[in-house]
């Protein structure tokens, strides 16, 4: 039988998909480059809370496809 792999902090999501473990997520990019005339900057740092099993959202201000990455475990 496999081994599973480890989730590890680095894992690169996209809006749509669903989060894999409870963790703090922060914005890396827009996924198609598409960030032109968009509110959302790269300088955005911060991370938030999801849930395992919620969906990676779209920004409020900003309906393209965003990239997550995965910044800190909350056990």
């Amino acid at each position: 039988m496999a081994a599973r792999a480890e989730i590890q902090p680095g894992l690169i999501l996209e809006s749509g998909d669903r989060f894999p473990v409870d963790g703090f997520y922060s914005y890396v990019d827009h996924k198609h480059g598409d960030e032109d005339g968009c509110f959302v900057s790269p300088r955005a740092g911060g991370g938030m809370l999801f849930l395992k099993g919620m969906k990676a959202p779209y920004l409020g201000a900003c309906f393209h496809h965003i990239r997550w990455r995965l910044n800190a475990i909350y056990k």
